[in-house]
């Protein structure tokens, strides 16, 4: 089948340009560019929903494409610098026909496929996704003074922390002629 595709496509559909981080692509199948956004929807008392935020979700980008042996690379080399981009764990770019794609890492299964009639060309299909980063930074706050000394702080705290107070009973028959409420409640 993979041999078949390649009599139908001689020099491939996008062979100049399509990489994934450093791995050039030999013949890219297909590219499936997904952009999703969802808005979000707030149900209200006359059965109809209020929609008031579009939320834009990272780009995906789906992708089949053949990797061969040439004159100095072998296609399990390719398929190993492949792996080797995965187990990386690294953010990378991708450059398609139709987009330049930064910070891209895979997403779901990759699969390989090799024929015994053709040992020397591996169809792969994966799915990538942008990875949006965010910088975050931190700046300190200076405290607000109240204008109050720290003897006026003392004065204002209570002098003693007494916690939650609860009456006793006098005795056991007192005990007895209470409620449940009234012990729970400390009525």
């Amino acid at each position: 089948m993979v041999s078949e595709l390649l009599a139908l496509i001689p020099g491939g559909f996008f062979d100049e340009h399509d990489l994934i981080d450093d791995l050039l692509l030999d013949v890219t199948l297909t590219e499936s560019h997904i952009r999703n956004a969802d808005v979000s929807a707030k149900p209200v008392e006359q059965g109809a929903a209020i929609t008031d935020a579009i939320i834009i979700q990272p780009s995906r980008l789906q992708i089949e494409f053949l990797v061969r042996s040439d004159f100095s690379t072998s296609v399990h080399e390719k398929l190993e610098r492949l792996d080797g981009i995965v187990r990386r764990r690294e953010l990378f770019d991708v450059v398609t026909s139709l987009n330049v794609y930064p910070n891209m890492f895979f997403s779901g299964e990759m699969r390989i496929e090799r024929t015994p009639e053709n040992p020397e060309i591996a169809k792969v299909s994966a799915t990538l996704v942008e990875m949006r980063i965010v910088e975050t930074s931190s700046a300190e706050v200076p405290a607000i003074s109240s204008g109050k000394t720290p003897s006026d702080k003392r004065a204002q705290s209570p002098g003693v922390d007494r916690g939650a107070v609860t009456k006793t009973p006098s005795s056991p028959d007192a005990e007895k002629s209470r409620s449940w409420g009234a012990s729970i409640f400390g009525l």
